[in-house]
């Protein structure tokens, strides 16, 4: 994953996500996914309806060009929807590394998760 040398300094000095105008849901993806192991940020708790332009964002802000959405969560197909209309792809489901942990390889266990890309060209069209 790469680092948002912006997001690790503030970690550092203790800043807020209020204070530095970045949405909670995708500061506690981005920390989650270095502390995983992930090569993309991933959502994996709930992502309300307000959150979604926020999310967006700072996906522009931070350059990222690709997201996992790993949510089991009630309304995500409304959000992976949103996103598709703010101009991202749905491009399959790949594994990613969840919060857990397996007691028996002391490894982060595998969940699956949609893939959403930016696409200039404005979503996938299934909308």
């Amino acid at each position: 994953m790469q680092h948002i040398d912006f997001l690790d300094q503030a970690a550092a000095r203790g800043a807020s996500y209020d204070e530095l105008g970045v949405n909670l849901n995708f500061g506690l993806a981005y920390f989650a996914a270095l502390r995983n192991g992930n090569d993309r940020i991933d959502f994996s708790g709930a992502i309300h309806e307000s959150d979604t332009e926020a999310i967006l964002a700072d996906c522009r802000r931070f350059g990222m060009t690709e997201f996992t959405v790993s949510s089991t969560w009630s309304g995500v197909v409304t959000r992976v929807a949103d996103f598709v209309d703010g101009g991202w792809r749905l491009d399959g489901m790949v594994k990613v590394k969840g919060d857990s942990i397996d007691y028996r390889t002391d490894e982060r266990i595998t969940v699956p998760a949609l893939l959403l890309r930016y696409d200039p060209e404005g979503g996938d069209g299934n909308g």
